[in-house]
């Protein structure tokens, strides 16, 4: 995968303003980054919503101490 989707992909996860940027104006947003007209399509199509329960889903995991998983 190219670093710079990979880059994206890490930025919408974890920066909260980019991914407002990215959910208002996805082609600027986009606009600034070298990317194939196929990156540039895969990521146009990305679902904000699911990004924002994944985002939630992760920092919930995080906040469940993985100790008691097994006690």
């Amino acid at each position: 995968m190219n670093p710079v989707v990979e880059q994206i992909i890490g930025k919408l996860i974890i920066d909260p303003a980019f991914r407002q940027m990215f959910k208002a104006d996805r082609q600027g947003t986009l606009a600034r980054y070298p990317l194939t007209p196929k990156e540039r399509s895969g990521l146009m199509q990305f679902d904000a919503q699911a990004i924002e329960v994944a985002v939630r889903n992760l920092q919930m995991s995080r906040s469940v101490p993985t100790e008691s998983w097994f006690w």
